[in-house]
């Protein structure tokens, strides 16, 4: 230990790995209490205690006084400290024979031959303490570095400076980008090309990002606050389109294929289609009923009048005998899980070329499908059906517009529509809840929002559709249990409350109402039966061009109407289901958010100040305003005196849109 220290002494102590000065205030035995820098009281005992400097605090007993005087003397300290010859020191007490160690007042002995000037001790001693070059500290022993530790400190420290400098360089230039007083040019990007990826990466990932530190640490400098921040910049300084979304790149989402995928298409579209072991049902009249944008069409319908009976066709294309298992394009599809559906544009499962040369069923285009026919007798009950495999040629895509308008007054409409109202009563006496909510219709052209509508599905059509696809996927389900072939089934086993039919479907609430009765679906290589839809079994199956899942089932039915057998087994299939899963999931999140966006871009852009909506919650001093016209949500903050109530009418003004962070500014008009 050094010499004891007397009150009022300026001292070194030890603190964790470093030092730290205090004042001593009190003295008891072998325990001294010492004024630390951050003005509180530290009792030390002697081997905490690193060096006695013989000078004397200014500043007799005053807490806050000592803290303000030993942080400006550590900053005094810290500013001279580069101007201590630590290398010569070291040269003076360096052998290379010998391991160099030593105390430190055997160094100030050897260096110092007047240890009467403290001042100047008391800096080399905080110089020697703080470097790394020259001397390293272990416990009460100061060792020399060697020549090779010395030559690599040094390195280490000139790459850091090198990279403070550049560092600096960096924050001034995205700081005249922030503020407008340049422009982005080639050089300076691929210059700083670095920082910029710090800020993109924090755009993406947000706190999930791999260098998060580091882009903190950057865009705390540069007074980025936060992900939407960081956006912005990117959209202003040209890097990023306006409209760029990061929720892609979080979430690896591709819009291009691999060219090993392109490739693998090219062949696949060139090569001869064999239909040898497909029925041919040409001579059918088979139409399909979709929206009039619809490119991937999976399904198409056929009605043939037999006296008494009726055969219903149900035609899916059938992608199997396309896509082979395990190539590039089945992987791809498998990473994707689902088609993107969005305003400005879809993200396919398969590229386009794929779905419109070999798996849409375009009309009057040969093509292979996966039938189910189904026998219903005169009362429309099922007498029998069977799966499959089929050479087809649709003759009419038919919109649900024109659907409605002139396939329904047919004799052929007219009976499908019959047999579907039963197929839906009957699933409506097993506890079905027939349940479709309105989705909004954006259209986008060249990044403008054309138009904004709801779209209704409940027309006949539509109802028409939803039951022929209900029953495809209950048989196919019924299929595979009967026959113990290992499915993903999906299932609710518990009761929908009876509460749901009491809610007003005309009521404009009912969308924000209904919510809380629904129930996450079951997912199981168990069949058990769906009590919301009021059926026995039910599978995904019919939606192949769009769901990887669907196809998988599809691979699974067919390779058991073969004659070969189950190719996938339960254990097989729950794997799949969680690699898709997430993939699913995000999908939904991604069509959400950029349905949300390009609704309040459409507001924006044709400035629409004013909205009629109603309160659908209210907790607290947080209101949420349901607006029916856009199926929009928005959050306002109210007065604990505003008397509030769900169901009120209300009328709003926009006060700010900010499209990036998707939130909207808004008050009461009135």
């Amino acid at each position: 230990m050094p010499a004891t220290p007397k009150l009022n002494e300026i001292i070194f102590y030890k603190k964790r790995n470093f030092i730290s000065l205090g004042v001593v205030c009190e003295i008891s035995g072998d325990k001294f209490t010492v004024i630390t820098e951050e003005g509180k009281q530290l009792i030390l005992d002697s081997e905490q205690i690193v060096y006695c400097s013989k000078i004397d605090s200014l500043k007799i007993g005053n807490s806050s006084e000592i803290k303000l005087e030993l942080r400006s003397l550590r900053k005094e300290l810290d500013t001279q400290r580069q101007s201590v010859d630590l290398k010569t020191a070291w040269e003076c007490l360096y052998d290379p024979k010998t391991i160099s160690e030593f105390k430190l007042n055997d160094i100030l002995d050897l260096y110092f031959n007047d240890r009467s000037n403290y001042k100047k001790i008391l800096l080399f001693v905080w110089a020697i303490q703080r470097d790394e070059t020259y001397f390293k500290k272990q416990d009460d022993l100061i060792y020399l570095n060697s020549l090779e530790e010395i030559q690599t400190v040094i390195k280490r420290k000139e790459e850091a400076e090198k990279k403070a400098s550049e560092k600096k360089a960096a924050i001034k230039w995205i700081t005249d980008l922030i503020d407008g007083s340049i422009d982005l040019q080639d050089d300076d990007t691929n210059k700083f090309s670095k920082y910029l990826e710090l800020i993109k990466g924090y755009a993406i990932y947000i706190d999930k990002y791999e260098s998060l530190k580091e882009a903190k640490s950057l865009l705390s400098e540069v007074g980025i606050k936060d992900e939407i921040a960081a956006l912005e910049f990117l959209i202003n300084i040209g890097l990023w389109d306006k409209n760029e979304d990061p929720v892609f790149k979080r979430f690896a989402i591709k819009k291009t294929y691999s060219q090993k995928v392109i490739s693998e298409s090219s062949e696949l579209i060139c090569k001869d289609i064999s239909y040898d072991r497909f029925l041919d049902i040409t001579k059918l009249e088979l139409f399909s009923i979709d929206d009039e944008n619809t490119k991937d069409m999976d399904d198409a319908l056929s009605v043939e009048l037999l006296d008494d009976k009726t055969r219903i066709g149900v035609h899916i294309s059938n992608v199997t005998s396309v896509i082979e298992s395990s190539s590039y394009l089945d992987k791809e599809a498998l990473k994707r899980g689902e088609t993107i559906y969005l305003a400005e544009g879809n993200i396919s499962m398969f590229p386009s070329e794929v779905v419109d040369k070999l798996l849409t069923l375009s009309e009057k285009n040969m093509r292979k499908a996966v039938s189910l026919f189904v026998t219903f007798d005169a009362d429309f009950n099922i007498s029998n059906y069977e799966f499959i495999q089929t050479k087809i040629k649709v003759k009419r895509n038919i919109s649900y517009k024109e659907a409605n308008e002139s396939l329904l007054k047919s004799q052929q409409g007219k009976r499908l529509l019959e047999i579907a109202k039963v197929l839906r009563e009957k699933r409506i006496k097993n506890g079905a809840i027939i349940l479709q909510l309105p989705t909004m219709k954006i259209s986008v052209d060249d990044d403008t929002v054309k138009s904004v509508s709801i779209y209704s599905m409940t027309t006949d059509a539509h109802n028409i559709i939803a039951e022929f696809m209900i029953l495809l996927n209950n048989l196919a389900g019924r299929y595979f249990a009967e026959n113990k072939i290992p499915a993903i089934f999906r299932s609710q086993i518990e009761n929908t409350s009876e509460d749901i039919n009491s809610l007003d479907r005309d009521n404009d609430l009912f969308p924000t109402q209904v919510i809380k009765f629904l129930r996450p679906t079951k997912i199981t290589t168990i069949a058990e039966p769906h009590k919301f839809l009021g059926i026995d079994a039910y599978v995904q199956i019919s939606s192949p061009i769009r769901r990887y899942l669907d196809l998988v089932l599809q691979r699974q039915l067919i390779s058991c109407l073969d004659g070969t057998g189950p190719i996938y087994s339960n254990a097989a299939l729950e794997k799949i289901y969680s690699q898709t899963e997430m993939a699913v999931k995000e999908k939904r999140l991604i069509e959400k958010s950029r349905e949300r966006y390009w609704i309040l871009k459409y507001l924006s852009d044709n400035k629409i100040s004013e909205l009629q909506g109603i309160i659908s919650s209210v907790r607290d001093k947080r209101v949420t305003v349901y607006i029916p016209e856009y199926l929009l949500d928005l959050a306002i903050a109210v007065s604990s005196d505003d008397q509030l109530e769900v169901g009120n009418k209300a009328k709003i003004l926009i006060n700010k849109i900010d499209l990036n962070r998707r939130k909207v500014s808004i008050s009461f008009i009135n």
